[in-house]
C-alpha cells in the first residue's frame, strides 16, 4: 500500500502545483497581463502531460494489486486499520486540494471569459460594426438575425 500512498502524495503535489499556476493566471488576467497568462497556459500544458503520467502510474498500481477498476475510496475501505488511517488522511487532503483547484480554475475561467467579452466589445466599437464580434480564428462573427411573426 506504500505505492498508493506515493501516488496520493504525487497527486497532492500536482494539485498544489497546478493550483498555483491557475491562481497566477487568474491574477494576471485581472491585471491584463497577456504575457503571464500565455506563460501559465504553457505551464498548464506541461502539467497535463505530468497528470497523464500520474494516471498511467495509478492504473499500473491498481493492476498490480488486482483491482484495476477500483477507486481509491474502495481500496482504502478494504485495508486493515493500520494502513487505512494514513491513506484516508492523504485522500482527504487530496480531495481538499482538488476542491481548491476547481475554485481557482473557475475564477480564472470566468475572468478570461469576461476579458474576452470586453475585448470583443472594444473591437466592435473600434470597427464601428455593431453586431460583429471576433470568433477566435480571425473570423468576424455576424450577429444572428431573428424572425418575428406578428401572426402569433
Amino acid at each position: 500500500m506504500e505505492e498508493l500512498m506515493t501516488i496520493l502524495q504525487e497527486t497532492n503535489h500536482f494539485l498544489l502545483e497546478v493550483t498555483q499556476v491557475e491562481q497566477k493566471k487568474y491574477e494576471a488576467t485581472l491585471e491584463n497581463n497577456v504575457v503571464v497568462v500565455e506563460d501559465c497556459m504553457k505551464k498548464e500544458q506541461a502539467l497535463l502531460l505530468k497528470l497523464k503520467g500520474l494516471d498511467k502510474k495509478r492504473e499500473r498500481t491498481l493492476q498490480t494489486i488486482g483491482k484495476p477498476n477500483a477507486t481509491f475510496r474502495e481500496i482504502i475501505a478494504t485495508l486493515p486499520e493500520a494502513e487505512k488511517v494514513p491513506l484516508e488522511n492523504m485522500f482527504a487532503q487530496m480531495q481538499q486540494n482538488l476542491k481548491k483547484y476547481k475554485e481557482v480554475e473557475t475564477n480564472a475561467q470566468n475572468a478570461l471569459e469576461f476579458h474576452v467579452h470586453c475585448i470583443d466589445k472594444k473591437l466592435e466599437q473600434l470597427q464601428g460594426n455593431k453586431g460583429k464580434m471576433y470568433e477566435g480564428h480571425g473570423k468576424v462573427k455576424q450577429a444572428t438575425k431573428s424572425f418575428t411573426s406578428r401572426k402569433v
